[in-house]
């Protein structure tokens, strides 16, 4: 009642601060991404809209109606969570704000998590589930989970069973994926990466359709070779990058082996950076800096182990002070060395002070919000190790390190596979239209409708990334 009181307090506020024409004219533009940073804008600016926005979420057309309940979302203020509420419970019809709000309830509102079977009974249809379940995915550490008849009853479709056991795994539940479909198999491959789960057999990864991403499949690979003379013959381009991640399929022997072979073979920034991430999480050392040589693919590893381990992995960062300082000096604009200002912020050293106060002089925001949580840690005023942890293993992911870079870089393309297959949305897509005809979804719109590209922009943007379970 208290809540719901809010709600109406604030809906009979008054008008609040109101939106410029050109940003109102921008929730309504044809390009879906440009609609999403104007709701990203007016949620980013807290309390100088929201009163606004509590009063008119819900008015223009369907693609305003859209970009303002993410923008509300995005407040995750109580008044706001009562709204997203409301507006993803169950409806007669479809109706594609009603889906877009199912997938953001999914994503953002705490209590969609505490009871599955009921907050599944907000779906009416196959694709209404959908929704929810990859808005799960952003959360899934929340759930209480609940047998899969439980929450899904009778509906047998394949793409919708194949997500839900998308959404145990990343939950730390065995997941219940059906290798005799290719929906359950393309789940299976991105699912072996976590705690509990099966991996994958070569049969099952060779009998997928040509279209399946390679990347998948070699990321999952279980045979995996056993000696240097094998690994010579393995290709190492493009998707078999991604081969990095076997390393965890060999005896406690052979990976340092296999590690070093990497090193050598794996040439692209993505993929070192995917190998010494991985290299972090399954314990091995990192190769010592060379004199005069840069190795960037590093950086986001040693933030990884410092998450972990913060008095190795500074060892491992003042060992590349030299080399990271120089990038400092040679910078025009210090955003596009904030990964090496990291580095020198994890050595702690008081020499390094005053180039990190002289950034801070700068009053732009932008700035001051990527270089004052630094200036914290050069100079060890963290409130305690847990928030210097969450820090770094952002940062981390934020430079594609590891299992994490490796998922964040496609399980925005499993989720749209899976919600979009079959649309105008996907077909403009180079990462999707490429799979086309790989697995059904069941639709709910037509084909054309705008919630599709709404629905891509917002999946390729960071505010979409899975919660993930410690790797195996």
């Amino acid at each position: 009642m208290l809540i719901a009181g809010l709600y109406f307090y604030l809906l009979g506020f008054g008008m609040g601060q109101v939106p410029s024409n050109e940003l109102l004219n921008r929730l309504d533009d044809f390009n879906p991404p440009v609609r999403l940073e104007a709701a990203i804008e007016m949620a980013a600016a807290g309390d100088f809209y929201s009163t606004w926005l509590t009063k008119n979420f819900d008015r223009g057309t369907p693609n305003r109606k859209r970009a303002l309940l993410l923008a509300v979302s995005l407040l995750s203020t109580p008044a706001s969570l009562v709204i997203l509420e409301s507006q993803s419970r169950r409806m007669r019809s479809a109706n594609s704000v009603h889906s877009y709000a199912l997938f953001l309830y999914g994503m953002i509102h705490p209590e969609a998590a505490d009871d599955l079977k009921e907050t599944f009974k907000r779906a009416t249809n196959s694709y209404e589930r959908l929704c929810l379940i990859f808005g799960l995915c952003a959360s899934p550490h929340r759930i209480q989970m609940a047998p899969l008849k439980t929450v899904l009853g009778r509906d047998k479709t394949v793409s919708v069973r194949a997500g839900f056991a998308l959404l145990q795994s990343l939950r730390g539940v065995p997941a219940e994926w059906d290798a005799n479909n290719t929906e359950g198999v393309l789940v299976g491959l991105l699912a072996s990466h976590f705690p509990k789960q099966l991996g994958m057999t070569q049969k099952q990864i060779t009998g997928l359709p040509h279209r399946a991403p390679q990347a998948w499949k070699e990321a999952a690979r279980r045979m995996v070779p056993r000696d240097e003379q094998a690994w010579a013959a393995l290709p190492m381009a493009g998707p078999a990058e991604a081969r990095v991640f076997s390393l965890r399929e060999l005896t406690e022997a052979n990976r340092m082996k296999a590690a070093l072979w990497f090193q050598g073979h794996v040439r692209t920034a993505q993929g070192r950076t995917w190998l010494y991430g991985h290299m972090v999480e399954m314990g091995l050392k990192l190769p010592l800096p060379k004199p005069g040589v840069w190795e960037t693919g590093q950086v986001g590893a040693i933030l990884l182990w410092g998450s972990q381990n913060f008095q190795a992995a500074q060892t491992a960062a003042i060992l590349r002070l030299p080399a990271a300082r120089l990038e400092l000096e040679r910078a025009i604009d210090p955003l596009d060395v904030w990964p090496e200002a990291a580095l020198v912020a994890m050595a702690g050293q008081q020499e390094d002070f005053g180039w990190f106060q002289q950034v801070l002089k700068d009053d732009e925001g932008a700035i001051r919000r990527r270089f004052h949580p630094l200036w914290l840690l050069v100079s060890g005023r963290f409130s305690g190790n847990s928030a210097r942890q969450e820090l770094l293993a952002n940062y981390a992911r934020e430079l594609g390190v590891g299992t994490a870079g490796f998922m964040d870089e496609h399980a925005w393309q499993m989720a749209a596979l899976f919600l979009l297959s079959g649309t105008r949305a996907a077909l403009a897509s180079p990462e999707i239209s490429r799979r086309e005809e790989l697995i059904e979804s069941p639709l709910e719109h037509p084909q054309e409708d705008e919630v599709y590209a709404d629905f891509l922009a917002l999946l390729q943007s960071p505010l979409y990334r899975w919660k993930l379970p410690s790797p195996r």
